[in-house]
């Protein structure tokens, strides 16, 4: 399972499927169609994301700031380990934030998958509904940033094999 967060909103897309679709407001799933993006494309994409990191997650907890809900029902927080960061703040994790659901639009964040993040902050809130991308495209999308950063070819995780 491998998925982009776009800068600047909730916007949830698929890393095979970043067609361009306009910024949306916070927490609004937005689906594109599968396809692999343009070099020109994942350039600006790149350019205009703070933070592109290849995770796994490692933790995911109920959110403790939330006291009137029980834990079933609080949002998710889910603790991602760096295996590439190709721009950010150097960090070794990251954390997101999600509804409890897929009935709240959460994303089911499960320990050990394996994703690919353009965030435009850690902490940043994210929402579910897209289908996976074809593990292929991860890996072409994976080497091209590898390119695009001049970056020795990383060792593709099992997860995406």
């Amino acid at each position: 399972m491998t998925v982009v967060v776009r800068a600047g909103a909730c916007l949830f897309v698929a890393v095979a499927a970043l067609a361009h679709p306009a910024l949306a407001s916070a927490c609004t799933t937005v689906c594109a169609p599968v396809r692999q993006l343009t070099g020109q494309e994942l350039r600006e994409d790149y350019d205009s994301t703070p933070i592109v990191v290849l995770v796994r997650v490692s933790v995911v907890v109920a959110a403790t700031d939330m006291p009137d809900l029980p834990p079933e029902y609080a949002d998710r927080l889910a603790t991602l380990e760096v295996i590439r960061e190709w721009k950010g703040s150097g960090r070794t994790a990251y954390r997101l934030r999600t509804s409890c659901c897929d009935a709240s639009c959460g994303y089911p964040f499960t320990v050990g998958q394996v994703h690919l993040f353009f965030l435009s902050r850690d902490g940043e809130s994210i929402s579910g509904g897209c289908p996976d991308p074809p593990k292929d495209h991860v890996r072409a999308t994976i080497r091209r940033l590898d390119k695009l950063t001049k970056r020795k070819k990383l060792a593709i995780p099992p997860e995406l094999r």
